[in-house]
């Protein structure tokens, strides 16, 4: 079994003299929110058709909820069928004020497709959703805009646990979502499914490849950077940024997974000299 440290990192040392190149101050806000869609196993089930109508988020700082995707009355429709295997499509993009947002609200319609081939042919059924477009579906977990880089975030409509036929009733959909990826420039979270493995990416810093079967079972794994503070800079010889904290601590793989860290040469001050 190989073993991941709770902290991996690369070291620059401090050789020489030199400046370290001033930070960017560019504001970046923007908010990109993903859907995919854990494999059903019914074999007789071809297409999964649900439609949304607008989606909200929960601002801690003023405390209101903030519509951020609008598709309409007529909502825009996805065959979740398509968005698994790794496969995902974008929701929406939008900008938001840095901070804590701790809730997302999904807005459905009360009606929704599924489609069977039960061997003689392509069928039809309604699948009927209690109270989607009333109260819509709010999802346990949040995420921060830093406002200096990007935030992405993937939501997962397991169709495999929403789908219920109950005799007599038909098909109903119960929805099951919740946030299984949300990437930042400082921290990444992704929740990696045993069978199927899968990566985990900190924008340009590091990523994780876990291949199918390394994991015991399914897992939330984060990565994190770590900014030093001058005085602990100065007493190691990292540079600021350059440590990367892994979680959960401890975390045993049945086979090897690969890690990879990431740095820019151009981020050296000048006259040093690097080991890593």
């Amino acid at each position: 079994m190989w073993k991941v440290s709770m902290v991996c990192w690369i070291s620059v040392l401090f050789l020489g003299c030199g400046e370290p190149p001033a930070t960017s101050t560019q504001v970046d806000t923007r908010v990109h929110l993903y859907l995919t869609d854990f494999p059903v196993d019914d074999a007789e089930v071809t297409r999964v058709l649900v439609t949304f109508t607008h989606i909200d988020v929960y601002a801690d700082a003023t405390q209101n909820w903030i519509t951020v995707v609008d598709y309409g009355s007529a909502g825009r429709q996805f065959d979740l069928l398509t968005l698994q295997g790794g496969h995902a499509e974008e929701l929406g993009a939008f900008d938001l004020e840095p901070g804590s947002y701790s809730q997302i609200r999904l807005h459905m319609t009360p009606d929704h497709v599924i489609e069977v081939n039960d061997g003689t042919g392509v069928h039809q059924f309604p699948l009927k959703i209690p109270s989607g477009d009333e109260t819509g579906i709010k999802l346990v977990g949040g995420f921060t805009v830093s406002g200096d880089g990007p935030t992405m975030l993937t939501l997962d409509f397991d169709a495999r646990k929403s789908i219920h036929r109950n005799r007599g009733q038909g098909y109903m959909l119960k929805p099951t979502i919740k946030i299984v990826e949300v990437v930042t420039s400082e921290f990444a979270a992704k929740e990696i499914h045993a069978v199927q493995g899968g990566e985990v990416h900190l924008l340009g810093k590091a990523e994780l490849r876990i291949p199918p079967g390394a994991l015991a079972v399914d897992t939330m794994i984060e990565i994190r950077k770590l900014v030093l503070g001058a005085p602990y800079t100065q007493k190691t010889g990292l540079l600021s940024g350059s440590v990367i904290q892994l979680e959960p601590s401890g975390l045993v793989f049945l086979t090897p997974a690969q890690l990879s860290v990431f740095y820019d040469p151009a981020q050296i001050p000048a006259g040093l000299r690097r080991r890593i």
